[in-house]
């Protein structure tokens, strides 16, 4: 009977909470008598605790019972203890910056308390009347680190480079957020005569299949640079380009610790290829990115903010599938702010500032689709396309799509709150937004551009669903699907064909 009692108990009660896990049994009591829990505390947020025992994991409101045991709450001012944890440039560089500017916009001081060389944490303080609110964690490691932290009930708040890959770590982790942008980008030095590379050679190269002489002619033996090994740079170059060539990182190679120190040595070596971030070009110069075809990819603010830029990389903020505290949910809040995206600037980052690349400035992009339109069909999508964007502008973020999949990737599902907010803030008020769908190469024209409407629809649904129906109705959302008409790499590699596939927003 009590079991059945507290499960439909906890039924009543929403939100799930977010506090340190603490590994010891409490008993809350309702303050009417009627019940009595028992389990081990896992979060008490200020408003709710979360319980795990025989019953499983419920979550109740604090203000209907009395805790009982020693890891019950003090009594006093409640302090909301947040934990951070993942890949360490975005601990150390972003974190401090979004932190301190959160501070400043709410009114509290904020005290950086260095614990070792990964961790430190920030008390944020009331100056009247003076009382600290909260402690904000931080854990430097790396993406699948903060995942499994997030798993483990070591962190609230996972800081990564890539989605989460286990089954429990996606159960765990809530709807993710895109804090900002970098990208991985080859460099050399500005005496080296390679200004373009492709990504299989770009592979080869750093698996040692290749030499100075067939990369740029070069007499001497080519020096490679990159990060230390456990980086979330080095992880995603990896994964993202020398894995999915069959190929491992070659030897010798020079690590560094400091973004800084590999390009400066870039840099200073006519001999040198080295792996930066667009955030840590320094005086090396970045390398286009070649298809095997005409397309190149070239890193620009705006490059990242579409994710046309194949190697791009957000920073992801994945929160738990669970009730933060309120002070950590103003900071979320706060996270989609001028002021925030301002912060992510000074950090040395793109922002995710919504802005528009008017038609005049896509020439290039035209004169590639234009060279690639040599069917009858793709030839009258293209004109199409044409004439449905004649006088709009591309907004600056792009949906794309899991792979063999129908549902958003990680960027995309954060890029929908991110226009919703915009619409509900009246920015586009009386204006016309076309969701423009477009597929890769392969398979029947038809059947692409089939697919590239349906995807445009299930955008457009999801932004109209996130948008207040007051903000809805002062716009006129469109979808329209433009199958293979306007290509933006090659479809003769498979990352090519998955930049292709994606879901522009056009605004008239």
């Amino acid at each position: 009977m009590t079991v059945v009692r507290a499960a439909v108990f906890a039924a009543l009660f929403l939100c799930a909470s977010a506090f340190s896990a603490i590994a010891q049994t409490v008993t809350l009591t309702a303050r009417d008598g009627s019940l009595e829990l028992s389990g081990r505390l896992l979060h008490f947020d200020g408003e709710f605790y979360q319980l795990e025992g025989n019953f499983g994991r419920v979550t109740v409101d604090g203000s209907k019972m009395i805790c009982h045991g020693r890891a019950c709450p003090d009594n006093g001012p409640f302090v909301a203890g947040v934990s951070f944890a993942g890949d360490a440039t975005v601990v150390r560089r972003l974190m401090p910056a979004l932190v301190e500017a959160f501070g400043r916009t709410q009114g509290y001081t904020t005290l950086k308390v260095v614990q070792s060389d990964r961790r430190f944490r920030y008390d944020l303080r009331e100056v009247s009347p003076a009382r600290l609110v909260a402690q904000f964690s931080f854990s430097a490691s790396t993406s699948g680190e903060g995942f499994d932290d997030l798993v483990a009930d070591r962190a609230d708040i996972v800081l990564a480079l890539r989605p989460p890959q286990s089954e429990r770590s996606r159960s765990r982790a809530g709807v993710p957020r895109v804090l900002g942008l970098d990208a991985i980008v080859p460099v050399v030095a500005a005496e080296n005569p390679l200004t373009a590379i492709s990504r299989t050679r770009l592979a080869q190269a750093f698996a040692r299949k290749l030499t100075s002489a067939d990369l740029w002619e070069g007499e001497k033996p080519l020096r490679l640079h990159v990060p230390v090994q456990q980086s979330g740079l080095m992880a995603e170059f990896r994964r993202r380009v020398i894995l999915p060539e069959g190929l491992t990182l070659g030897m010798p190679v020079t690590r560094h610790r400091e973004a800084i120190k590999l390009t400066d040595s870039v840099a200073s070596d006519p001999n040198a290829l080295g792996i930066s971030t667009y955030s840590d070009i320094g005086a090396a110069v970045p390398l286009v990115l070649a298809g095997p075809c005409a397309f190149a990819s070239v890193a620009t603010e705006d490059a990242l903010r579409t994710v046309d830029y194949p190697l791009t990389l957000p920073l992801y903020l994945y929160p738990p599938a669970r009730r933060l505290p309120k002070v950590a949910r103003e900071f979320l809040a706060f996270t989609r702010t001028p002021e925030a995206r301002l912060a992510v600037q000074q950090a040395g980052f793109v922002d995710q500032f919504l802005g528009t690349i008017p038609i005049e400035a896509q020439g290039e992009r035209l004169a590639h689709a234009i060279e690639a339109a040599r069917e009858p069909g793709a030839q009258a999508d293209l004109r199409r396309v044409v004439e449905r964007v004649e006088g709009a502008a591309r907004l600056t973020l792009t949906f794309r799509f899991e792979d063999g999949s129908t549902e958003l990737d990680a960027i995309s599902q954060s890029n929908i709150a991110l226009l919703a907010g915009a619409l509900n803030r009246g920015e586009f008020v009386g204006r016309t937004l076309l969701f423009s769908g477009f597929s890769d190469g392969t398979g029947p024209a038809e059947d692409n551009r089939k697919l590239s409407l349906d995807r445009a629809r299930k955008v457009r649904n999801a932004v109209r669903a996130a948008t207040t129906k007051a903000a809805a109705a002062d716009l006129k959302l469109i979808a329209d699907g433009f199958g293979e008409a306007m290509p933006l790499a090659c479809d003769e590699v498979d990352w090519g064909r998955k930049i292709n596939r994606r879901v522009e927003v056009w605004l008239r």
